[in-house]
């Protein structure tokens, strides 16, 4: 069975904690989005409310943590890693190819570099 795991919000990768071929279990963090601007607005919501009712300010905490736990990627099966989306802290994505091999000169798993160029 595979599983292609998505977030209900946009935003940038802050982490991504697991590569391809690695085990993960029902529940752990696979990625992170940032979540900066959410803690700092939750955090003057807060202090707002704080001053002024401490039910509002609980709310407050309440929903700013509903925020930043929509984006944490978490798996929802055990299983294995089979493909990465994107290498965060480079900033490079890897890309899989077929290629005629039929002397078996490329061994699989090969890495190298690609240049794409204009059709002439």
């Amino acid at each position: 069975m595979v599983i292609t795991i998505t977030t209900p919000v946009g935003g940038l990768l802050e982490t991504v904690q697991v590569d391809r071929g690695d085990l993960v279990k029902e529940g752990q963090i696979l990625a992170t989005l940032d979540t900066s601007i959410e803690r700092a607005q939750g955090s003057v919501q807060h202090a707002q409310a704080e001053l002024t009712n401490r039910r509002l300010a609980d709310l407050e905490l309440q929903r700013t943590t509903a925020e930043v736990a929509l984006r944490t990627i978490k798996s929802p099966v055990n299983g294995v890693v089979v493909e990465r989306v994107v290498d965060a802290a480079s900033g490079t994505f890897s890309v899989r190819m077929e290629l005629p091999n039929t002397d078996f000169k490329l061994p699989a798993g090969l890495k190298c570099s690609v240049r794409f160029g204009k059709n002439e």
